[in-house]
């Protein structure tokens, strides 16, 4: 959710279903809008080798958004980790998109500000060096390549990506 929870800026839940065609919700994180970010409002989370995968569009450790892992532990808990934290400039700024991870364990997304021109990139992490490491793929340019982009990319059997952007384009 982008609003509510303990702190007011988002939560991270599940729904299970109860008898009687009812659902029991479980709060699994509240953002704080600190190193965890807030605003989890950020496209849709991705399931991957049992643990959640996401992006918080504000906060994180330099104000320009995150991106989080989320893990089960024990008796229904979760560990939230922050895995790499956007800087604002060339790297990106506030990821608004959804995630997609490849075969090799690369995340994929997109931020609506940052990048050389300052209106977005189609970014790249990838663990190296006991961390994650951001490669920025493209920087929009603010003309007829579009910018801002607000969705999740997507593959072919190729490689190619594909995605949108909100403004810009041709006209």
């Amino acid at each position: 959710t982008p609003i509510g929870g303990a702190f007011g800026l988002g939560t991270i839940y599940t729904l299970r279903p109860k008898a009687n065609n009812t659902w029991n919700l479980q709060v699994l994180h509240a953002f704080t809008g600190g190193v965890d970010g807030s605003s989890g409002s950020a496209g849709k989370l991705v399931f991957h080798q049992g643990a959640l995968f996401g992006a918080a569009t504000t906060g994180g450790a330099y104000g320009h958004g995150t991106v989080f892992r989320l893990k089960p532990q024990n008796r229904g808990q979760w560990t939230f980790q922050s895995i790499y934290s956007f800087q604002g400039d060339l790297d990106g700024s506030f990821p608004y998109g959804g995630l997609t991870i490849d075969l090799s364990d690369n995340i994929f997304g997109t931020t609506y500000y940052g990048g050389t021109d300052g209106v977005g990139t189609v970014f790249q992490l990838s663990f190296a060096r006991g961390g994650w490491v951001n490669l920025v793929l493209y920087s929009f340019k603010s003309s007829t390549d579009g910018n801002s982009p607000i969705s999740n990319v997507v593959f072919d059997t190729t490689g190619n990506i594909y995605g949108t952007t909100s403004e810009g384009g041709l006209g």
